[in-house]
């Protein structure tokens, strides 16, 4: 150290009991808490004050039975307001306006619950009605919806008897999540039959794998309590689907311990038919486009569609699939039992 005063200023701290003391008073920490003080005095009067109003309305209240001296006394701000001044608060508007129907409207356009407030808001203005009286605020919005969901969901499942053979159907795709802009697996799993259309659920899958699959599907039969009543099943004609181990169509047999009848999905088969029979006869291509399927494209609009015809009714054609025709139709008939 250079400078003396810095020394002696050392050597007095490691003295015995540190000699010097603090002169003068901190005027800015003073004012702070002075104010602070004087702030906490206001609010602890401004309470005093609203108890002893609420005290007086409420034994106004008892001893009163005019009815626009209670509904006075009801009004009172718990606030309260400062002089002994009183403000009324404002009263909650209690009638509902989120019917099931408008619930499952806002669903299914996706209106958001705050959107949904707004939108409802202005449409009781236009109509003439006071905005007051609604229960209207996003936390309402949301739980009568959420409300609405649990009673139709309910219901559906209440109304939903079946007693005769169904086919289940599924369907993965990658859409984006209801929360974030990621994209998940979703697996929609619906069941049809005589006078039968049921969408069982649209499940969020972990992966697209078979496994993941099967499961949901399974999970959904059961939720529903109908594994006796699958007869079949319809499904792309994916590995994922139709792998001979560990396919979505095989793993689902061995959860339900049973057979089913394999409805693949014909826009699919007809893709893998078509193209393997042109590449047997065109050979393989790598353009984008296929010269014979884009003529063939254009001139669809003059093929008269209504006089369309299978391939079995061609000669040629019935005289190949004559001797499995009978083990086909009876194989059929056998699974729809």
């Amino acid at each position: 150290m250079s400078i003396q005063e810095e020394k002696d200023f050392l050597l007095a701290q490691r003295e015995k009991g540190r000699r010097g003391s603090m002169v003068g008073v901190d005027e800015t920490l003073a004012c702070k808490e002075k104010r602070v003080s004087e702030r906490e005095q206001q609010t602890l009067k401004r309470r005093q004050q609203t108890e002893n109003i609420q005290q007086i309305e409420a034994s106004t209240a008892e001893l009163t039975t005019s009815g626009s001296e209670i509904s006075a006394a009801e009004d009172v701000d718990s606030e309260g307001a400062v002089g002994g001044s009183r403000t009324q608060k404002r009263k909650r508007g209690r009638k509902a306006v989120v019917t099931p129907e408008l619930a499952a409207a806002l669903d299914r356009t996706k209106v958001s619950d705050r959107k949904a407030v707004f939108v409802i808001a202005e449409t009781a203005k236009s109509l003439g009605m006071t905005i007051d009286q609604l229960a209207l605020n996003r936390d309402s919005v949301r739980r009568l919806r959420a409300k609405h969901r649990i009673h139709s969901s309910a219901s559906i499942r209440a109304k939903f008897q079946s007693d005769v053979p169904l086919v289940v159907h599924w369907d993965g795709k990658l859409i984006p999540d209801l929360i974030g802009k990621e994209k998940v697996d979703r697996l929609p799993v619906l069941v049809s039959g005589k006078e039968v259309l049921q969408l069982l659920t649209v499940a969020k899958l972990p992966s697209g794998t078979g496994e993941a699959q099967a499961s949901a599907v399974f999970g959904a039969i059961e939720d529903w309590g109908i594994p006796g009543n699958i007869r079949a099943m319809c499904f792309d004609t994916t590995s994922s689907n139709t792998g001979r181990i560990s396919g979505a169509c095989v793993l689902l047999e061995q959860k339900l311990g049973k057979e089913l009848l394999s409805l693949a999905c014909r826009h699919h088969i007809m893709e893998l038919v078509i193209g393997a029979a042109f590449r047997v006869c065109m050979g393989s291509t790598f353009s984008p486009e296929v010269p014979l399927f884009k003529r063939f494209q254009d001139y669809w609009r003059f093929i008269d569609t209504d006089k369309y015809e299978t391939g079995i009714a061609a000669d040629d054609v019935a005289r190949l699939v004559d001797d499995i025709k009978p083990s086909t139709i009876d194989f059929a008939n056998k699974h729809l039992e």
